[in-house]
């Protein structure tokens, strides 16, 4: 018995030890928050070490009780940011720190791009409830702001030019951070903490309206779009991954000057809601349509159009000939819900249904550039 206590005091002095532990993390774990929850599970449980971004992964550096640590990574796969995702977890080292090289606290190091690059990089995450909230608050400095993004939201693969993920690898380079963006980027308790595209209107991207000349337009770009679009205009939007043309979805003028023109007779045009209230008005959206709208991906979901909409208030014939259902999407980025929505001095009222279909001519990739 005495021995077994032995045993056991010697076995919990090890666990209590100060170690220093580094892992390569690999998965999801750039582009989507990662970093700054590491910063602060780690601070959280009182460990010191270090997050670095590399070419294909993630190092992570833990230093403090062997038994804490432990206990951290065991953990940690439940704690994720929601679009996070680790594949492999390999502890490369473990070691005791020498007397005087003690880490006090928990940093997030500069990126390394060194390494064979294996990215995996989320796909571009639809706008989220508190971004939403805060672009149709008439309080927020980012009140109609049409790129505004978090570490739960925005662009992702489609503004990568290079590994790791950083802005300066992203076509966010050239938007240099004003001193209110820089200090949220800081902010461990902030939502745009190491936000690689956080951006406002002072110092981020703006939105252009051209007429079909090139020329540009005077006045305000997206109150002309949307009045535009309620003279029975067709819109161009260049957004996140290419082109979509807008139309009034209840124009039948309008959309049969969209198919003549895209020379598209018969094959169904998506349309996007402001809401799953408003889609269900005109489609039925059962509990897993719901789901599929509002999550991340926003895809464009395939739902049966109400029998009790008569055409007059809805030309289905012209949005989907001879079909009985509908492909609906909510907006994906702040630009897509303006469009929508408006602000509170726009005249243009609300639009309920836009068609938002690919802006390339059938058969060909994506257009890159407004020419």
């Amino acid at each position: 018995r005495l021995a077994r206590i032995g045993r056991m005091r010697r076995e919990k002095a090890m666990d209590s030890r100060r170690v220093r532990k580094i892992y390569e993390l690999r998965g999801t774990v750039q582009g989507v928050g990662f970093r700054p929850a590491l910063y602060r599970l780690a601070r959280e449980a009182a460990l010191a070490g270090t997050a670095q971004n590399r070419a294909s992964s993630v190092r992570l550096v833990l230093e403090g009780p062997r038994d804490t640590i432990d206990t951290f990574v065991q953990d940690l796969p439940a704690r994720l940011p929601s679009h996070a995702r680790i594949e492999n977890m390999e502890e490369v080292e473990c070691s005791t720190p020498p007397a005087g090289d003690a880490q006090t606290d928990f940093v997030i190091l500069e990126s390394l791009d060194s390494g064979q690059i294996l990215p995996s990089i989320p796909a571009d995450l639809a706008t989220c409830s508190a971004r939403r909230a805060e672009i149709l608050d008439p309080a927020n400095r980012r009140y109609g702001y049409a790129f505004a993004t978090c570490t739960d939201c925005g662009p992702r693969y489609t503004i990568v030019n290079g590994m790791p993920y950083d802005r300066d690898n992203t076509t966010m380079q050239r938007f240099h951070l004003c001193e209110e963006c820089r200090r949220e980027y800081g902010a461990v308790t902030d939502r745009r903490f190491h936000a690689e595209t956080n951006a406002c209107p002072r110092c981020g991207p703006r939105l252009i309206l051209k007429h079909m000349d090139g020329s540009g337009t005077e006045g305000d770009a997206l109150r002309n779009a949307r009045r535009a679009l309620a003279e029975g205009k067709i819109v161009g939007v260049r957004g996140i991954g290419g082109f979509l043309l807008a139309a009034d979805a209840f124009r039948s003028d309008t959309l049969r000057a969209l198919r003549e023109r895209k020379r598209r007779p018969f094959k169904p045009f998506a349309v996007m809601t402001a809401d799953v209230e408003t889609a269900s008005r005109y489609v039925a959206v059962p509990q897993a349509g719901r789901d599929a709208l509002m999550s991340a991906e926003a895809p464009i979901v395939i739902l049966d159009a109400r029998r009790d909409v008569a055409p007059v208030e809805l030309p289905i014939d012209l949005i989907a000939p001879d079909m009985t259902t509908l492909g609906v999407m909510l907006p994906t980025s702040p630009l897509h819900l303006l469009l929508m929505e408006g602000d509170g001095g726009d005249p243009t009222p609300r639009f309920d249904m836009l068609i938002m279909t690919s802006g390339n001519r059938g058969g060909e990739p994506i257009c890159l550039t407004d020419e």
